[in-house]
This record gives structure tokens, C-alpha cells and sequence, in this order.
């Protein structure tokens, strides 16, 4: 999920298996949700994907497709009236993620955690500049691997997560 310029964007996700769809929802300025629209579907389903919106731009960052994380960064134009246009691929991730948060700051985007070979505790971060998605650079990682990240995108960046330890438990 992602907003920009006052409009709530929603992709992909799951509901028996891994969908494509994307919608957005104008925001009204005490915060109730407009009516629902269809928009260009990404190429590709995922869910527990990361999203982030910058500079007219919608960008979806990994996930999950069902059977593997994925490493994939799709990108859509937002038109003047929010609608979202055709999706692209852009700079994969470093590797593949799923549950893990993205957040713009400062015209980069910091992808954070989530689950590829295991809970992760990386950080990466890369230029935004329209369609182009820089090259992804490693910042300091997590204090601890985390996954199930929500990240806000405001002028600072905040973010919750779920910290989880395995157990094995004898039969």
C-alpha cells in the first residue's frame, strides 16, 4: 500500500492465491476513503510485496508470487488525476524479499527486512528519478532481522515490525 498526493494506492495481495490487481481511493482531508477504481494491473501477481510512491511514480518492490520471494521492482507513471499507467520493470533488489518495508526519504528509497533466505536484517537504498530506480547500495542493517515491516512514508521514517524467534518443540 502507498499513498501520494492524497490518493491510496493497494496492490497485488492474496485471496487463495497471489493477485495482480491494483486499486486506488482518493483521501479526503478528514480522512474517509472515496470510492474504490480499478487500475493497470502489475505484470506479474505478488503479495506481501513492498510499495512506495515518489514524484508521480508508483513502484511495487519484490514479494511473493505464490511459490518464491521475488526480486523484481516494478514502476507505473501517475497521471495528473492519480491513475496509474502502464507498469515497467526497473533495478531489481539485491535479492529476493518478501515482507519487508519500503520508504522514500529524501529522494532515495530505503528497503528494510522482510523474508528471503531467512528473516533478514538488510537495508538497501537507492536513487529514485523517475521511471529509474538507481543502483541499490547496502546501509546499515537492522539491530535484528525482522519481517512482517509496515513503513510510512512522511519526512521521517517510521516503521513497525514482527521480530520472530523459531523453536523446535519436541513431538
Amino acid at each position: 500500500m502507498a499513498v501520494y498526493a492524497g490518493r491510496l494506492y493497494v496492490l497485488g495481495g492474496f485471496n487463495g492465491s497471489a493477485k495482480a490487481a491494483v486499486y486506488s481511493a482518493d483521501l479526503s482531508t478528514a480522512g474517509s476513503v472515496a470510492r474504490w477504481n480499478t487500475e493497470a494491473s502489475l505484470p506479474a501477481a505478488r503479495f506481501k510485496l513492498a510499495a512506495a510512491a515518489s514524484a508521480g511514480w508508483l513502484y511495487a518492490f519484490g514479494g511473493d508470487n505464490g511459490a518464491v520471494s521475488q526480486k523484481t521492482v516494478y514502476r507505473a507513471p501517475l497521471a495528473a488525476d492519480g491513475r496509474v499507467g502502464a507498469w515497467g520493470t526497473s533495478t531489481e533488489l539485491p535479492g529476493a524479499r518478501n515482507s519487508h518495508a519500503a520508504a522514500v526519504a529524501g529522494g532515495r528509497v530505503y528497503v528494510a527486512g522482510g523474508l528471503g533466505a531467512g528473516v533478514a536484517g538488510e537495508v538497501w537504498s537507492a536513487t529514485l528519478s523517475g521511471p529509474t530506480v538507481g543502483t541499490w547500495r547496502t546501509e546499515t542493517p537492522l539491530a535484528v532481522p525482522v519481517f512482517r515491516l509496515r513503513a510510512e512514508n512522511h519526512r521521517e521514517i517510521r516503521a513497525t515490525a514482527c521480530s520472530c524467534r523459531l523453536r523446535a518443540t519436541p513431538r
